[in-house]
C-alpha cells in the first residue's frame, strides 16, 4: 500500500523537522504578562474599597426636587435646536 508507506515516511520526517526547529529557535518570549495571573486576588482590597466616597442623595431633598433640578439645566430653546433635520423644512 503506497499510501501507508507514504505516511510512514513523511510522518516521522515532519516530526523530526518540528523537533529540530524547536531546538534551533527555542521558546519565544511570553506574549502576556504572567504577573496578572500569578496572584489569586483580582478584586481590590477591602481597605481600598472603603476609601471611595459613597454616592447617594441628600436626605432632605425630595425626588421631585431632584427632577426639577436636573431639568432646570435645559433651556426652552434646546428642543428647537435639536430639531436640525426636520421633515417640514426640507423640500423634495
Amino acid at each position: 500500500m503506497p499510501v501507508l508507506r507514504y505516511f510512514a515516511t513523511v510522518g516521522p520526517a515532519l516530526l523530526a523537522l518540528i523537533v529540530i526547529v524547536d531546538a534551533v529557535f527555542g521558546e519565544a518570549p511570553p506574549r502576556f504578562n504572567d504577573a496578572i495571573f500569578s496572584s489569586a486576588v483580582y478584586a481590590p482590597s477591602i481597605a481600598a474599597a472603603s476609601l471611595r466616597p459613597e454616592r447617594g442623595f441628600a436626605d432632605d431633598v425630595t425626588p421631585a426636587d431632584r427632577v426639577r433640578q436636573v431639568f432646570g439645566q435645559f433651556s426652552a430653546n434646546d428642543s428647537k435646536r435639536l430639531k436640525r433635520y426636520s421633515s417640514a423644512a426640507t423640500a423634495i
